[in-house]
């Protein structure tokens, strides 16, 4: 693993923060091939793709900090040091909705055209943020003695590497919103298939790794929101039909 990159004179470039900063100018550079998505320039989808990304990583270290407090204890100016890893993704996700949520609001654009323009280019950032994560050695899984197995350096024994089997459902499920979202398709669509596969892939992997299993001894924090944002992704995917888009 490599926590620390490379060296710039006596700055520190971290495998964490790098790999969402290559997610994000790969990113970047998708939108200005793509064009135009629906009346968002692509200057404008790129402005909203670093804003919404700021808040998610402010929301998901949040949710990092409040459940893992005892780390900070002592050590309160760790807080602030997201390059190095310690970020609760559903933390991410909820803050980013609830800016794109404030944003529409006060831009009078419609929320779901807004989240169906962000949320490929967001699957596509998560998968590097893990593969960050793999470089980092941090969120690995359950001991194994499969195949898939990998040994940690500060690990005497082989680990499921949960954080590419992570990688590789956030490259999937990006993938599929790529093909998906074209400008002819009925807004909310591409959003609603994003919490209807990445909840699913996030559920089963979470059974991979180590965190606790505090409902019933069975499913872990992340698991029960995966639950909880699939049936709401169902209930919308069952009603969209209802809804009172007119497209352009």
């Amino acid at each position: 693993m490599h926590p620390i990159l490379f060296h710039i004179g006596p700055i520190k470039i971290f495998s964490y923060g790098f790999m969402i900063a290559l997610g994000l100018f790969l990113s970047f550079v998708i939108i200005r091939r793509r064009g135009e998505y629906r009346g968002i320039k692509p200057d404008q989808l790129i402005d909203l793709m670093i804003a919404t990304t700021c808040v998610g990583l402010i929301g998901a270290r949040i949710l990092y900090v409040l459940r893992f407090n005892e780390e900070y204890r002592d050590n309160w100016l760790g807080v602030v040091r997201v390059w190095e890893g310690g970020l609760v993704l559903y933390g991410g996700t909820i803050t980013a909705l609830l800016f794109l949520l404030v944003y529409s609001k006060i831009k009078q654009k419609r929320f779901f055209l807004l989240t169906d323009a962000i949320v490929p280019y967001f699957a596509f950032v998560q998968a590097f943020g893990r593969i960050g994560c793999f470089m980092n050695g941090c969120c690995g899984g359950a001991v194994t003695d499969s195949i898939f197995g990998m040994q940690f350096p500060h690990t005497h024994y082989y680990v499921h590497p949960t954080q590419l089997y992570s990688a590789f459902v956030c490259f999937l499920v990006a993938a599929v919103l790529f093909l998906i979202n074209k400008p002819n398709v009925r807004v909310g669509f591409t959003t609603t298939v994003y919490f209807l596969l990445y909840p699913v892939g996030r559920f089963f992997v979470e059974f991979l790794r180590v965190n606790p299993k505090v409902f019933w001894g069975v499913f872990s924090h992340a698991q029960m929101i995966s639950i909880v944002l699939f049936i709401l992704a169902v209930f919308i995917f069952i009603t969209k039909r209802f809804w009172n888009y007119h497209e352009q």
